[in-house]
């Protein structure tokens, strides 16, 4: 719950939140080597095909308007960061504007 993982410089320098899990999360995180605070991607859903209950806690970062942000391994994605560790971390419902125009807007696509 309320997991907030903020960046400076493109590292993470803190994450916080609460709930079950999260002590765990933070622990793996804390464990993880050297890169696992990088910046590793951000991705933005693009199927329109792909429809997930609002209340579902199954995240898929293909559905349309889905914003992904990650940390750590990114090789998957064509980047060079091989550490392994690596978090996926799905926002659903979010707004990303680029360059002044809205291209999420409240979880849904807009190009």
């Amino acid at each position: 719950n309320n997991l907030t993982l903020t960046f400076v410089g493109g590292k993470v320098t803190e994450i916080t939140g609460s709930g079950p899990g999260f002590a765990d999360l933070k622990a793996s995180y804390d464990a993880g080597a050297e890169g696992k605070e990088l910046f590793g991607f951000v991705d933005f859903g693009i199927n329109p095909n792909l429809k997930i209950w609002p209340m579902s806690k199954v995240g898929n970062w293909v559905q349309s308007g889905m914003v992904t942000v990650g940390i750590g391994n990114n090789t998957w994605a064509g980047g060079d960061n091989k550490v392994a560790y690596g978090l996926t971390n799905y926002l659903p419902g979010s707004t990303v504007t680029v360059d002044g125009k809205s291209v999420v807007e409240n979880g849904v696509l807009k190009l």
